[in-house]
């Protein structure tokens, strides 16, 4: 619990010290949304006034019992309209995803150092192909688990009838809600590491790895993200609310990758660096090893002082005087 309470403290941090760049990139995602569902009502009914009660409907109303307010505007609306706006919602959502590669790149850089929005932009440059292409096998995966949770949760809608009933949906809600509960941990901690430049596979790998690892804190942080993210519930308040709370679940979520992954090796880096992550990205948690430099101090170089030079006394070799023999003369003496 206070490990997760670190990463909690660790993301409002980083929240309040990158404010408006994180709300700025939350302001484009959520006007991108907003204009493909306004444009897909606009070409389903033709109608300004119906085309706003329907986006009201399906982004703010947070009521799902108001259906007097949303048969209203599908009265305007037939199959072949519907269809468009079919299309429309599908395109918004597929660009939002694209959009969302790049608060990503904002949190990941924010948990770091102070980010701009530049940094938004270069990370779905960079990496907003891998990011769909991930999300895509994610949905897959998770749907291929969740078809035997849907088809029993079927098999006793019809078993007991009175479970359909209006007031039993909150109970069904919870239902479907905790199977998704169960299995989130081992998917969550996937998208931090593709925006960071690693493989598909081996995110999706090292996800299920530390979502093993770390199951039942995972499972608690999980927990209260779901309960805060309530809030959404409210009408029209709770839209604006969820969307502002967003990037801090994304925050809290990369300072526990980082520190669980500890420092990037070089093959979890971003391909191409454009300036938008640090290629060594460690959580604030982490206290890192304080690196001594050695300097090399270069020792003085003890300058001779240019002294007269000795005299150098030429030993001369003294001959020594030869001794000469005194020449005898040989006198040649007469003979007697």
């Amino acid at each position: 619990m206070c490990t997760i309470l670190k990463h909690f403290k660790v993301g409002f941090e980083s929240y309040n010290k990158n404010f408006r760049t994180l709300i700025l990139a939350t302001l484009i995602i959520f006007t991108t949304l907003v204009s493909f569902i306004l444009l897909g009502f606009l070409a389903g009914t033709g109608d300004v006034e119906q085309s706003l009660k329907g986006s009201y409907y399906l982004l703010f109303s947070g009521n799902t019992g108001d259906t007097g307010l949303i048969s209203e505007v599908f009265e305007f609306m037939g199959p072949s309209n519907l269809g468009i706006l079919f299309i429309f919602f599908l395109l918004g959502s597929i660009i939002t995803i694209l959009l969302q590669t790049g608060l990503w790149g904002v949190c990941l850089k924010s948990i770091a150092k102070k980010a701009d929005i530049n940094v938004f932009f270069n990370t779905i440059k960079e990496r907003g192909g891998s990011y769909i292409a991930a999300n895509l096998m994610i949905w897959l995966i998770l749907i291929a688990i969740l078809i035997p949770v849907l088809i029993l949760a079927t098999i006793i809608i019809v078993a007991f009838p009175f479970l359909a009933l209006p007031e039993y949906t909150p109970l069904l809600i919870i239902t479907y809600l905790i199977p998704i509960w169960l299995i989130t941990p081992f998917f969550i901690l996937i998208l931090p590491g593709v925006i960071l430049g690693k493989r598909i596979s081996k995110s999706i790998e090292q996800g299920f790895s530390l979502g093993k690892e770390n199951y039942l804190e995972l499972l608690l942080l999980i927990l209260i993200i779901y309960l805060f993210s309530s809030i959404s519930l409210i009408p029209f308040v709770g839209t604006f609310a969820m969307y502002l709370l967003t990037p801090l679940w994304m925050l809290i979520i990369c300072s526990y990758y980082l520190e669980k992954t500890g420092k990037f090796r070089e093959e979890e880096l971003i391909a191409k660096p454009v300036n938008l992550l640090e290629k060594r990205i460690v959580s604030p948690i982490i206290k890192p090893k304080t690196v001594v430099k050695k300097i090399i101090t270069k020792k003085p170089v003890k300058r001779k002082v240019a002294t007269k030079p000795k005299r150098v006394v030429k030993k001369t070799a003294v001959k020594k005087p030869v001794k000469k023999k005194p020449i005898v003369k040989k006198l040649k003496g007469k003979r007697k």
